[in-house]
């Protein structure tokens, strides 16, 4: 919220000339005044505009508020010193500008024409909720009631017979993809094409990227709040761009394109116009690269359901009559990146993102998961057997053996020693900590208790089997610790 004080600094000035911003910022103490916001003022006395229009005025406050390619570098990457001071001053002009741009909105009639530009601004900021580069939280807060307040002017003029929350965005986002963002994208590569400079031509030297750094997350957050029954109708305009973001190097980039695929063309993209357009194939591609970054769990973690799901999408799952094209292509999946991957995993986090998602692979392809029962049952068994305390991975693995038990039930006998030796071991080690551990935070508690269970459910089920070797086991826990391991029997 404003506070009065700069309510009353604002109005203290006429609204119809940009001479009130030099006013406003010479209004405050000389320390408060950053460096950015000295330049601005210089800035806007050269310009000598005099009784320009409130449009004008709202032009230039979007347009300066832009963040400049001075952003299209990661924190991690910086050498200057002075980077964070200046990003710092950055956000306060950023903070006052928005201000005063809320200020004119509320309080002047504005031009229908710069609705999709304030829009646009605001969503640049917005889009920057996770990262923090350019904004924080009271700009956000500012820019959402700009948004509220400018919608609320628009389903006045139109009369709306009932509210649209989210008219704004739906009016306004074909003109902001078509006229802002798309064609950043569609800029020729500059510079050398030696293969020296490949990389630096390919993907570092794009507009989006060097010049315009907020516009890719304003084009993520119009495109999460837009409704979602629009987001088909933009099929064509934002596949470009998503498959710019997943073929790029960097993994930021690339978990905004994963993300976005799983959102706009498996959820809500119209699966015959996506399969009629041929680009299924190519999705398929960009998405399995993204398996090969083993040093990024969680682009992994993003990727591996989102390429199941796109498959099903692809050869139409409901159709009887594609499910050999289904089952060749997921089988391509765990032969050729989930085998190799495992093979190749650095340590146990790793791996327990493949495990992660086998109960997804394990329902999708049924009773064909037998064939695949020595490359899963083994990791399964490790990490329950050595993670001591690594609860999250731990449930990961336990709900892949569970699952591969349900189906693969009746291939399941050569693996019961190896299954049942593990998940007692895990039982043991629990009970074990219970004694030496007291301070368990919530999260953690829950997790245990997932495990536990999952733990028991393995049990359960092999139990029920009546297999010999299942009934030896268990007499033989019953003997070695009885106290231990009669919950986990639950006799």
């Amino acid at each position: 919220m404003l506070s009065l004080n700069r309510i009353d600094a604002i109005n203290s000035y006429e609204i119809d000339s940009i001479f009130f911003l030099n006013s406003f910022y010479q209004n405050k103490s000389d320390n408060f005044i950053s460096t950015v916001e000295k330049i601005k003022i210089e800035e806007i006395n050269s310009e000598k505009i005099k009784n320009v229009s409130n449009d004008d005025i709202i032009n230039t406050l979007c347009k300066r508020l832009e963040p400049s390619s001075f952003f299209n570098r990661e924190f991690n990457d910086v050498e200057d010193k002075t980077y964070f001071k200046k990003v710092d001053e950055f956000k306060i002009l950023a903070k006052s500008l928005f201000e005063i741009l809320y200020i004119i909105i509320i309080q002047q009639e504005i031009s229908i024409n710069n609705y999709p530009e304030i829009l646009y601004c605001c969503s640049m900021f917005l889009g920057d909720e996770i990262n923090n580069k350019w904004s924080t939280n009271e700009i956000r807060i500012i820019s959402k009631d700009i948004i509220k307040t400018v919608n609320e002017k628009l389903n006045k003029n139109e009369n709306s017979e009932e509210f649209n929350e989210k008219l704004l965005i739906n009016k306004y986002y074909e003109h902001i993809l078509l006229n802002k963002i798309k064609p950043l994208f569609n800029q020729p590569y500059r510079g050398s094409k030696t293969k020296k400079d490949f990389k630096n031509n390919i993907y570092d030297v794009q507009l989006w990227k060097t010049d315009h750094p907020a516009s890719i997350y304003a084009f993520n957050w119009l495109t999460y709040h837009i409704e979602t029954d629009q987001i088909n109708k933009y099929f064509s305009n934002n596949v470009p761009i998503i498959l710019t973001l997943i073929d790029d190097y960097q993994i930021p980039y690339k978990l905004l394109g994963v993300r976005l695929t799983n959102y706009c063309i498996i959820n809500h993209t119209d699966p015959v116009q996506f399969r009629s357009t041929g680009l299924a194939n190519v999705f398929l591609e960009a998405l399995r690269l993204c398996l090969s970054f083993h040093s990024d769990s969680e682009l992994m973690d993003e990727s591996l359901p989102c390429i199941i799901n796109l498959i099903k999408l692809m050869v139409n799952y409901n159709d009887p009559q594609n499910s050999p094209e289904f089952f060749s292509l997921v089988e391509s999946i765990i032969t050729e990146d989930i085998v190799k991957g495992l093979s190749l995993s650095i340590g146990k986090s790793t791996t327990a993102i493949y495990l992660k998602h086998v109960p997804l692979i394990v329902e999708s392809i049924g009773i064909v998961s037998i064939r695949y029962l020595q490359i899963f049952v083994g990791p399964c068994c490790e990490i329950l057997s050595f993670n001591y305390g690594d609860y999250k991975n731990q449930v990961y693995a336990s709900k892949a053996l569970l699952s591969l038990i349900n189906v693969c039930i009746p291939r399941i006998n050569k693996y019961i020693g190896t299954i049942m030796e593990s998940t007692a071991e895990c039982w043991r080690q629990l009970k074990k900590r219970e004694n030496i551990r007291k301070d368990i935070d919530s999260k953690e508690q829950e997790l245990k208790n997932n495990l536990e269970k999952n733990l028991k459910d393995i049990y359960k089920v092999l139990m029920q089997t009546k297999i010999k070797s299942v009934e030896n086991n268990i007499a033989l826990l019953q003997l070695i610790d009885p106290t231990i391991y009669q919950d986990l029997l639950e006799i």
